[in-house]
């Protein structure tokens, strides 16, 4: 899956116990419950790198981003005799950043080519300085003005039981999320063309609401079907997939 940068470790979200309930979902033609829709806010986007298996991103928060094996270097890289004491650099410039080998030894290379002048990074852009070192350029597109200092009251949240085991995604008050397909399944806080499903929580009556915008395409934990042009109203706890196995999630 993809598109799903906003979720959590479920150690992050403080999860209360459910109240006693029925686990039968039940379509509801008469009572529509009308949701949010998540307006855009004022965005920004920030640059960051990965390196190979290691995991966890480091952003890029300078103009001149330097990368080798001296002590001062804003990547140090350690063990590794094949990289420069100053091996490379990102720059940012004002159409983008861009990698640059500072006459390393060893050469910098993107796509196993050793480059010679400044190369323009892209969003997924893969490089390395050394066998070991290799990094991917990653560009996070993050709201400005967003303030997570104050924890908020629990308004419902996705667990993730499948390819995103263990991984939350903490709901806002009948705000609408919503899946949909690209090449695998993809997820979205904002309205898109032809989405798969969309889910939000109803915190006066602690329930969540199931819209499957298709046919076959969100079930239950036994496999029975959701149709589409329904709502579902399903209480906390009840497990649903969308579309495969993999796509696994409870409603917590």
């Amino acid at each position: 899956m993809k598109s799903f940068e906003n979720w959590k470790p479920v150690q992050e979200i403080q999860i209360p116990e459910r109240s006693a309930q029925s686990t039968d979902p039940s379509p509801v033609d008469c009572t529509y419950v009308q949701p949010i829709l998540k307006e855009k806010q004022p965005t920004v986007v920030h640059a960051y790198i990965t390196q190979g298996s290691y995991g966890g991103y480091v952003k890029i928060e300078k103009e001149t981003y330097t990368m080798g094996k001296a002590i001062g270097q804003d990547y140090w890289i350690v063990d590794d005799s094949t990289v420069s004491r100053e091996h490379a650099c990102i720059e940012k410039r004002e159409d983008g950043f861009y990698l640059i080998d500072k006459d390393s030894k060893n050469h910098t290379y993107v796509n196993n080519q050793a480059i010679t002048e400044p190369y323009k990074l892209e969003d997924g852009t893969r490089f390395r300085l050394s066998v070991r070192a290799n990094f991917e350029f990653v560009l996070k597109e993050e709201i400005t003005n967003a303030d997570m200092s104050t924890p908020r009251e629990f308004e419902g949240a996705l667990l993730g039981l499948g390819s995103l085991k263990d991984m939350v995604y903490p709901c806002k008050d009948k705000e609408e999320v919503f899946f949909y397909k690209e090449e695998d399944l993809a997820f979205s806080q904002y309205k898109v063309e032809q989405p798969t499903a969309g889910i939000f929580y109803n915190k006066e009556k602690e329930e969540y609401c199931i819209e499957p915008f298709a046919n076959k395409t969100v079930f239950l934990e036994s496999g029975q079907p959701l149709g589409k042009g329904k709502q579902y109203h399903v209480p906390r706890g009840t497990i649903i997939y969308i579309e495969t196995e993999r796509s696994l999630f409870q409603l917590v």
